[in-house]
């Protein structure tokens, strides 16, 4: 496959490496994200797509809109607790080069901590209460993130229509 001429037909993607013959730890990262979109924001699930390179995008319905919640957090650790939860292993956050979790890294700050009910906490202990939040809510339907997972790496592109159905047709 030629880095130059491949370009994905839903977020206009191009290849930034080489292709990866084993794309199931982007599908099922991927499949984190979407699958908490439908559980806490339904209404902004856009189309999702996987790339060869093993990269991924999720878009929502509403872009540029900032959620700056729980939620937010939630729906950004959703991809490596999937990722990581299911495929096997842990993860070193110190160590990671993951995105998502530099991104909430980021969120947890000394002032957003110290707005937790009861006191202040670390941003070790912070993250692994969301970290258990996330992996707990996407437990509960494991069958819809196998099932966009498996989905994904069949045709790499999902549309928040067919994202509603295989969860709908999960849960």
């Amino acid at each position: 496959m030629s880095t130059d001429s491949w370009q994905c037909s839903s977020c206009g993607y191009r290849l930034q490496g080489p292709a990866l013959e084993d794309l199931d730890p982007v599908a099922y990262h991927e499949a984190g994200h979407i699958l908490m979109r439908w559980l806490l924001l339904p209404e902004t699930l856009g189309d999702t797509c996987i790339h060869p390179d093993g990269s991924g995008y999720s878009a929502t319905s509403r872009p540029g809109e900032l959620i700056q919640t729980e939620e937010a957090i939630l729906l950004t650790l959703a991809g490596p607790v999937a990722e990581v939860g299911m495929l096997g292993g842990t993860i070193d956050i110190e160590q990671s080069h993951s995105e998502d979790i530099a991104s909430v890294l980021a969120w947890l700050t000394p002032d957003y901590l110290h707005g937790w009910p009861g006191g202040r906490y670390t941003q070790r202990e912070a993250f692994d209460y969301y970290w258990e939040r996330a992996r707990k809510e996407l437990y509960h339907a494991f069958d819809a993130l196998e099932s966009l997972a498996w989905h994904l790496t069949l045709s790499s592109i999902l549309t928040a229509d067919e994202i509603r159905a295989i969860c709908g047709q999960s849960s």
